[in-house]
């Protein structure tokens, strides 16, 4: 069996930066892939919100956290015991 976690019915991402905040939405201007243009705002999309909404706020690591934990992770790698492999 399962956690019995309730799994939200309906789940989407989107990366970018919020242009507006409204009552019951968002525009959001999506993380781009290539060149565009500043003034361009044909990818400009808008998000449908109410009370059952989570919006999640991912921040990268610094650097130079990364690069230990991935020494950490390589090193743990060389030393476990198959039975219960480390998570990087």
């Amino acid at each position: 069996g399962g956690l019995g976690l309730p799994i939200p019915s309906d789940i989407r991402s989107l990366a970018g930066t919020v242009e507006s905040v409204a009552t019951d939405s968002l525009i959001i201007n999506p993380y781009a892939i290539g060149p565009t243009s500043p003034t361009d705002t044909s990818s400009k999309v808008t998000v449908m919100v109410d009370s059952n909404t989570v919006i999640e706020r991912l921040k990268q690591k610094d650097a130079t956290v990364i690069q230990k934990e991935n020494v950490a992770f390589v090193e743990a790698m060389k030393n476990h015991d198959l039975k219960t492999p480390p998570i990087p």
